[in-house]
């Protein structure tokens, strides 16, 4: 969707690497919206394919949805993170 923005040698250069739609862990029509609207004002186009890649790293790969209006955000890569983080 947004690769179409980005010049075909930049992609190239800095590979597309966010995950696909289905593989994300969380949508927001705003978040896309707004790296759409941001992509054309980008003069280096592979500085556009690292901020489509990096701005909606959080959403697309932290956050869970359990239930509709509750979101989990994992904040570290082990089970009982919440009791190492609560002890420090």
């Amino acid at each position: 969707m947004l690769n179409s923005l980005i010049p075909t040698l930049a992609v190239a250069l800095v590979p597309d690497v966010r995950p696909a739609y289905d593989s994300r862990k969380f949508h927001s029509t705003a978040i896309d919206d707004f790296i759409a609207s941001s992509i054309p004002k980008f003069k280096d186009p592979e500085l556009a394919t690292l901020f489509q890649n990096t701005f909606p790293n959080t959403l697309d790969t932290t956050i869970y949805s359990a239930t509709a209006g509750d979101s989990f955000i994992i904040t570290g890569d082990i089970d009982a993170m919440w009791l190492r983080d609560s002890c420090n």
